[in-house]
Formats: structure tokens, sequence, C-alpha cells
């Protein structure tokens, strides 16, 4: 429960001067929230006094969001979030009329998507608000952000005065909602030339008329889409028409995280043996896991998961492009792909990392303290960014209520553990087999708390994931193209383009086939 501001300016002198310095700005700034919050429901936002009080207003949310919190700490996380669902509040209720709507939308998209990367430490050059990221676009080039609430499209460019807005009706919306499935006929029906997605691109299309560079940030459901193969008539995508960068946040736009340079070393996983106990190693203990790592699975899922029959043949597919090529190369296979191997490459990650493996998401649960408290050395599956995650050598066993003793390794790992990993050096990671780009939507911040996500907080310039689970084979043969392309042009984008070509003339034209990946920037 946050600490009340009677509580804080009652404290000691002694106890405050102990404090951290940011300690007595956050209690300043606090103060100023609240102060603000008693005469916001005094005016009308439509007139210059109320437009400018609630500008006010939110500047200081977002200058409460900047400073310093512990990520870890559930009295600290409750704070945070209550900052964020003020900000949401007070503007969706509020301010629909208020001048400059579409600026102060935009400004608190930026606060929100910030959050979690400013307080890692990650990325400290992100645009804070709609000028600065105008001010980095060159001429022909647009960045969007999708506001969640109420279904728009925030354009920006240089030169504008202030974002511009296409907003999305109600009917589309619940068009394309019904789209995101993970069946064949249901995505290619919402990637159709007539379908949901290709009116969404009509919507979009007179702000797009010359633009030549797309980076465009999804929010909430837009997070499943894959934007580059919205349809834009003639058999085109919007990626013919243009060149498309989906990324987390367009605060990043003008920072320079793509590296130049084809790839120098690779560590592949696949083909894993998720039943494996090490023999060898210490025994597995039996330890009952709390029925939450289970949240969410289908009944046929909970006593494990299958091996991906395809796995191995891609990674050893990929494996001899990368050595053909003169790439050094790791591999990980069966018994040898766990999650100690991947912790080890903790600061000295190659140039690109491959993980064909299973992906796991679980349901969102919210609890309290006494259940916390219940068995604290499972607390980690509670938290956002820990209930999506990975499995490596012998996770079946964890998964089934038996915990291996491996020196604290259990063959899954979570996106709250990799997200706390150095990766920097990393340029690409694949995500071929596990929905890579899903996560977590529900949280305030509207990032996708998943795998993609956590990689790119522990440094990863670009994740090339799938949004929905395609044939084992037909990820293989994906796969094979697109290393081939990787090492013939170096950059990845070029690459994905490349082999999405390739496989439409190898005869899988359906959309489900190609449009899955996605590279998350």
């Amino acid at each position: 429960m946050a600490i009340s501001v009677a509580a804080r300016a009652g404290a000691g002198i002694d106890e405050r001067l102990a404090q951290p310095w940011w300690q007595g700005l956050r209690v300043k700034a606090d103060s100023l929230v609240n102060f603000f919050q008693d005469r916001l429901l005094l005016v009308d936002p439509r007139t210059e006094r109320g437009a400018t009080l609630f500008h006010d207003y939110f500047d200081c949310v977002r200058v409460a969001l900047s400073l310093p919190y512990d990520l870890n700490d559930l009295r600290e996380e409750a704070t945070w979030n209550r900052y964020l669902a003020y900000m949401m509040t007070y503007f969706y209720v509020c301010c629909d009329s208020m001048p400059g709507r579409t600026a102060e939308a935009y400004d608190n998209l930026l606060a929100r998507k910030n959050f979690f990367f400013l307080h890692s430490g990650k990325k400290m050059l992100l645009a804070t608000s709609w000028q600065q990221v105008a001010q980095r676009l060159a001429p022909h080039e647009a960045a969007v952000e999708l506001n969640d609430m109420k279904d728009e499209f925030l354009v920006v460019k240089h030169g504008y005065n202030e974002p511009h807005s296409i907003e999305v009706d109600s009917l589309l919306r619940a068009e394309i909602t019904q789209g995101l499935a993970d069946e064949p006929l249901a995505i290619d029906r919402l990637y159709a030339h007539d379908g949901p997605l290709g009116r969404l691109g009509a919507l979009l299309a007179p702000e797009l008329r010359d633009v030549t560079t797309l980076y465009i940030s999804g929010n909430f459901m837009y997070n499943q889409i894959n934007f580059g193969a919205i349809p834009v008539g003639g058999g085109l995508t919007l990626a013919d028409k243009c060149e498309v960068h989906q990324v987390l946040s367009t605060a990043a736009v003008g920072i320079a995280s793509a590296r130049p340079g084809k790839i120098s070393s690779a560590a592949l996983f696949g083909g894993i043996d998720y039943e494996s106990t090490q023999s060898g190693s210490e025994a597995a203990a039996v330890h009952n896991v709390p029925w939450n790592t289970r949240r969410g699975v289908p009944r046929d899922l909970r006593n494990g998961y299958g091996p991906l029959l395809h796995s191995r043949a891609e990674v050893l597919a990929a494996d001899s492009v990368l050595t053909s090529s003169h790439i050094p190369t790791q591999v990980f296979l069966g018994s040898r792909a766990t999650e100690q191997a991947v912790c080890q490459l903790d600061g000295r990650a190659p140039s690109l990392l491959h993980f064909s493996t299973h992906g796991f998401m679980l349901a969102p649960l919210y609890t309290d303290s006494a259940t916390l408290a219940l068995d604290p050395c499972e607390t980690r599956y509670l938290s956002a960014l820990s209930q999506s995650g990975l499995l490596f050598a012998g996770a079946n066993v964890t998964w089934r209520g038996q915990r291996h003793n491996l020196r604290g390794y259990d063959g899954i790992l979570t996106s709250g553990e990799l997200m706390r990993m150095d990766l920097s050096r990393c340029r690409l990671a694949l995500l071929p087999a596990c929905r890579g780009a899903l996560g977590e939507n529900t949280n305030l911040t509207g990032m996708p708390f998943g795998v993609a996500y956590a990689l790119k907080m522990a440094g990863v310039d670009q994740v090339l994931c799938s949004l929905w689970s395609v044939d084992d084979a037909a990820t293989c043969v994906y796969m094979k193209h697109f290393y081939h392309y990787l090492t013939q042009v170096g950059n990845p984008a070029a690459a994905l383009k490349l082999t999405v070509a390739r496989m439409k003339r190898d005869g899988y034209t359906s959309p489900y086939y190609w449009a899955s990946f996605i590279l998350v920037e």
C-alpha cells in the first residue's frame, strides 16, 4: 500500500536524511499530483484555464513516473501503478474535448511505454514527447502510436503542429478482434484484401501517401497484428509500399539500435528433450508447485509439452547455413539445451540467438501479500513479467509439480529472469516456434509483457518472433530461407522481406504461413 503524503510529512528528519535523494522528489511529486486532483473536477477541460490545469497535472504524473522505483518491490509497484491509473482515468474520462488532446494522448502513451525501459537503464535517449519524435523523423517518414482506450491511430510527421488522429470504429475493432485467433481460416480472412485489416489500411492510406518509412507501435490487441502484412490493394501489402518498422514504442525512433554489418557469431537451441533430468547431475527433488504455474494452460498440456518434431532439423539447417558462411556457432540440442546454458551467455552473448522451443503464457493472477507469504519461493510466477517464458531441457519435470535441484535451474526460463540478463551484444534473437511476439497485455503500460519484450529489455537489438503457432514443417522451411538471405544481405529486415516473397513463390500463399513472423525493434 502506498504511504500517504501526511505520513511522509510526519517522518522524522533523521529518517528523511537517510533516504535516497530522490525520495524527497517523490514526496513533492505526490503532493503536486494530489494538489491538482483536488481541482480538476472543478474546471472544464474545454476552456483555456481547464486545458492548462489538466496539462500541468499530466506533466506532474509523467515526472512522478520518471523518478526511480524498485521494480521488484510490490509496494513500489502499487505506487507507479496508481500513477498510471490516474493518468488513464483522468484523461479518458475528462479530456475527450480538450484542446491539444492528441498531443496529450501521444505524450501519455510515451510515458506509459517508457516506464520499464527507463527504470531498467537500457534506454536513456528515449523521446518523452511527440515533438521530440517529430524532430527525429526525416522527410517522408512517419511515426504512429495506437491509442488503446479510444481506438485511434496517432500519426506524427516532421513539421506537424500536433499528432493527427484517425479513429477506428467499434464494428471494425470487433471484426479485427475476432480474427486474432490461432486458426488458419480466421487469419486468412483477417489479412484478406477485403478483410478487416484491408479496411484498417484504407483508413491509414491518406496519411501514408508520401511515406517511405513507417515506425508503428501497437497497444493491447494491436500488438497482435503484423502491420507490414496489411493489404493495401493490387495484391500488395504495406511492407511493399514502404519500409515498416514494428517498434515497441515510437519513443525509440532515431536511436541507432540496429547495428550494421553481418552476423559474427551464433548460439542455437533446439530439438529439446523436455523430459531430461540430466543424469549425472543432482537428483531431482519432488516439490508441489502451486497451481498458478499452470493457469490458462489447456488440459492436454498440464502434464508437459511434447517435442517439436522439426526443431532439430531447423537448428541443424541454420547451423549449416551459418557455418558455410564462416560464422562460428554453438549448438545446444536435446538434453544439452538447458536453462543454465542460456544463463551462461549473460554478458557475453553472441550476435545471434535462436530459440526453437515452446513458450508459455499464463493467465494473469491477482493476489495479495498474504498469498505471497504462503510460498515465497514461487513468487516469481506471480508478477506480470514472469507469467511467460521459454522451456528448456527438463522443463516437463518442473511443470508436473516436481522441481529440479540443479544449482537453481529448473528448465523454465521466465521473461522476468530473461530481462535481468545482459544480452546487449546480441544483434538478433529468433523465436520461431513459441508465439514469442505475444505477452500479457492487460497491464497499464500497454506493453506486451512476453518473451520478445524481455529480450528487448535485456538489450537485444531486434527480435524475430511469431504471432501465432505455424505448422512446424513450414516454420522449418521459413527459417531455412531466412538464414540464407540473412547471410547474404546481413540486414534482418531485408532478409525477412525476401523470405516472405520466397515463401509465396514456394506455394505458401496463405497469410497463415508468411504473415506470422514480425521483427520487433
